[in-house]
């Protein structure tokens, strides 16, 4: 993805601290699919020479998922904002008034603010976004790991040049950037260490074809063993979420739609991962899940195989449940019935 260019003329700030000074910050929007039932804002501190976050302000969703709430700036800022398991971070200016909308689902390529500073802020989560999809094409393209090495250290170079373009746009976000800069030079290493994951995972993609996965154990809603080759003589399709995961959630009516038209001649399983069996009971049935299977933290080592390092994940098994794939489309993407 190419990144945009933007303009380097210095911008100015909408308005001033000093008009604002007199108001208190407010932030309001609407959350589409949340996760939870509250939002956060948060802002960094330093307290007995180690940083720490301190909240701000919070604010319960409303049926509509919107939110209002209002906090005190003494000087210009960076916040971070937290809605369940994601975050942003957004920059304000004492007195400012904000918006922001967003979906979890596609939680950054949704996000979108409004109000003042709206410019900057959406610059900024542009570059977030813009950064992600970065990695993720160097992650597709890379064949071996040692190509891998070189394309993040040139990625790496790559991003800085950008950000230093922001910091000139948005001088009020030069100092948010440099951390940002220094932070992915610091991570490179991690980075590289995720592109070598990624390349180990496509590989076994490939390797896993056709192995047989019988011996997968878990529970059923009454708190029974449950064997996944019980699902033997079907196409089998396997769902793994967890009760607190937004984008498992969001995928929810595309996985049941598909489970309602094809589920007389293939099984649906659902299997919950990392999760709290009581929320998992209650939330299965609420769903009325056709299978459903929960695999305590204890018995997690069991999927090690088959790398299920983050949710949601698809993998379809055939009849003799032996694997076509452990990296199967997402229900909503149109893509999983070509696997049927």
């Amino acid at each position: 993805m190419r990144v945009p260019v933007l303009p380097c003329a210095i911008i100015a700030c909408l308005v001033s601290m000093a008009a604002h000074a007199a108001q208190p910050n407010r932030l309001s929007g609407r959350i589409i699919a949340p996760t939870g039932d509250s939002v956060f804002v948060q802002q960094a501190v330093v307290v007995g020479g180690k940083a720490s976050e301190r909240t701000l302000a919070a604010a319960k969703l409303d049926a509509n998922g919107g939110f209002r709430m209002a906090f005190d700036l003494d000087s210009a800022q960076a916040l971070t904002f937290f809605d369940g398991n994601e975050i942003t971070q957004f920059f304000a200016l004492p007195g400012e008034q904000q918006e922001l909308t967003l979906h979890t689902a596609y939680f950054d390529e949704s996000l979108y603010f409004a109000g003042d500073g709206a410019g900057r802020n959406n610059a900024l989560a542009g570059l977030a976004l813009a950064n992600e999809n970065e990695w993720n094409r160097v992650a597709q393209d890379a064949a071996d790991t040692a190509h891998a090495d070189e394309q993040v250290d040139a990625l790496v170079q790559r991003l800085a040049k950008v950000m230093d373009e922001y910091a000139v746009a948005y001088p009020e976000l030069a100092n948010l950037l440099a951390e940002r800069k220094a932070a992915d030079l610091q991570g490179a290493a991690q980075q590289k260490q995720w592109m070598q994951s990624r390349i180990l995972f496509k590989k076994r993609v490939v390797e896993m074809v056709g192995q047989p996965m019988t011996n997968l154990m878990g529970r059923d809603l009454d708190g029974g063993k449950l064997d996944l080759a019980r699902y033997k003589g079907r196409i089998t399709v396997l769902d793994f979420w967890a009760t607190w995961c937004g984008p498992c959630k969001a995928e929810m009516p595309a996985w049941e739609a598909l489970q309602k038209e094809y589920g007389d001649r293939i099984n649906f399983v659902s299997i919950s991962v990392w999760d709290n069996e009581d929320k998992w009971k209650e939330m299965s049935k609420s769903l009325g899940h056709a299978h459903s299977m929960f695999i305590p933290k204890t018995d997690l080592g069991q999927l090690e195989p088959y790398m299920v390092n983050a949710i949601p994940r698809y993998m379809v098994l055939d009849k003799d449940l032996r694997i076509v794939t452990i990296d199967a489309p997402r229900p909503s993407s149109g893509e999983l019935q070509k696997f049927f």
